[in-house]
């Protein structure tokens, strides 16, 4: 919090605060990482309800079929009747107060202080100069944080086996 009311000539308010964070955290979603599994048991061919908050699937486990995903992407199909092990990409959780933990890595926090100061300047207009410059500073700096911790396990000489970082849904992962 110290970080964002540096930056800033006025200070917010707490609600100000966490509605800021907590946008933050959904539209970075992607660069955050979080991840979670839901265990299916579809018994037969219909659709089946996915968790609240999975977005991207990123895999199933031991699973290469096809898939059908609603519209909306909050229900699953599969051709067959099974058990199936999903991993999809997940919104870190919301926070309730300014003082609660961030659930990311610390090497976003600067990137999401910077954005929830960039918030407080662009909320009453959205084309001031300050808060549009601070909102690409913080989406460059999550963004920048996201990348490097994708490639912190490589080490010279190692090979990893590469997937996809989303489900093909026709069969190929």
């Amino acid at each position: 919090m110290a970080i964002v009311l540096a930056e800033l000539e006025d200070t917010p308010t707490d609600a100000d605060m966490v509605r800021h964070i907590n946008s933050c955290l959904v539209e970075h979603y992607k660069q955050f990482r979080k991840t979670d599994t839901q265990e299916i048991t579809a018994t037969d061919t219909g659709y089946v309800d996915r968790m609240a908050g999975h977005l991207d699937i990123l895999r199933i486990e031991g699973y290469k079929g096809d898939i059908v995903l609603s519209e909306d992407r909050t229900q699953i199909k599969f051709p067959e009747p099974g058990k199936y092990t999903v991993v999809s990409l997940v919104i870190p959780d919301f926070i309730t107060t300014v003082s609660d933990a961030i659930d990311v890595n610390d090497i976003f926090k600067i990137g999401i202080a910077r954005y929830a100061g960039a918030m407080f300047y662009l909320m009453d207009n959205d084309q001031v100069d300050a808060g549009k410059m601070l909102k690409a500073e913080a989406d460059r700096l999550i963004i920048n944080a996201g990348y490097a911790l994708s490639g912190m396990d490589k080490r010279s000489g190692m090979r990893f086996k590469h997937t996809r970082s989303a489900v093909n849904y026709h069969g190929q992962s």
